[in-house]
């Protein structure tokens, strides 16, 4: 479904059906969607043309006019515009091609950085061109939930054709994996980080905290807070405002040169 500007959509998982993005306690996870008004609210946003860059596209919030997602130390977040030039540019993405025809959110200033689910927290990722990455960032856009539309399947239908709808038992047979490791992995591992790690750590998830999305070197995917259980209720909480920068910034260029960066209007 293509996005145009103005139009209000809700975008769901390729490799998890029924999952949305939405926002929560002003990060955006990705949930399954659970027929409540909340949750139609929090998964629907107004495409408009890009805060950067009016060619691409920024994703401003149904039920929070003026707040818009955007990236912060790799992870996505939902925060209201302060009118400077590093929001606008980490609230801005391009509409990519994804897998079966899904779509890819880029980062407008990381390019090659693309928005993924991990451990069901959104973030931006450098792409690795792994099956698990491509299934994990590609997205596919439906009329916004808030419209009372009803939830999209996903990128794979349903195994059981008449099998009862959402509200009651899920089409896919049970309940989602607890988490996205929980299951026997599609890829033919047992799970797909059973094997080393592309990224130098025996896991991905080894308990460092995220290098910033520039570092020289991915050293472990942000793992997030443990995800909540299932059943805890979502409530209404005013999205993060302030959010702290200023801190330097060391940018790789493809050729191996350090470049210092300081966000001077940042500076507090």
């Amino acid at each position: 479904m293509g996005a145009s500007y103005g139009r209000i959509m809700s975008f769901h998982s390729e490799n998890f059906p029924g999952h949305y993005f939405r926002h929560r306690n002003g990060e955006v996870w990705l949930d399954r969607f659970d027929g409540a008004d909340l949750f139609r609210q929090d998964a629907s946003f107004r495409i408009v043309p890009g805060l950067a860059a009016p060619h691409c596209v920024s994703f401003e919030s149904v039920n929070y006019p003026g707040y818009y997602l955007r990236h912060q130390n790799s992870l996505l977040f939902l925060h209201r515009a302060d009118g400077s030039d590093l929001f606008r540019k980490d609230a801005t993405f391009h509409l990519r091609s994804g897998m079966g025809g899904g779509t890819q959110i880029e980062s407008f200033n990381y390019p090659g950085w693309f928005v993924r689910h991990s451990n069901y927290r959104l973030s931006i990722a450098q792409r690795d061109h792994t099956p698990l990455f491509k299934a994990d960032s590609t997205w596919w856009g439906a009329e916004g939930l808030s419209s009372g539309a009803p939830p999209a399947h996903g990128g794979a239908p349903p195994p059981h054709h008449g099998a009862p709808s959402y509200g009651g038992a899920s089409p896919y047979g049970g309940a989602p994996p607890p988490s996205p490791y929980g299951a026997p992995s599609p890829y033919g591992a047992p799970s797909p980080y059973g094997a080393p790690s592309p990224y130098g750590a025996p896991s991905p998830y080894g308990g460092a905290p995220p290098p910033p999305p520039y570092a020289p070197h991915y050293g472990a995917l942000p793992a997030g807070p443990a995800y909540p259980p299932v059943g805890m209720p979502a409530y209404p909480v005013a999205p993060v405002v302030a959010s702290p920068y200023g801190a330097p910034t060391v940018v790789i260029d493809p050729y191996g040169h350090h470049h210092h960066h300081h966000h001077h209007h940042h500076r507090r």
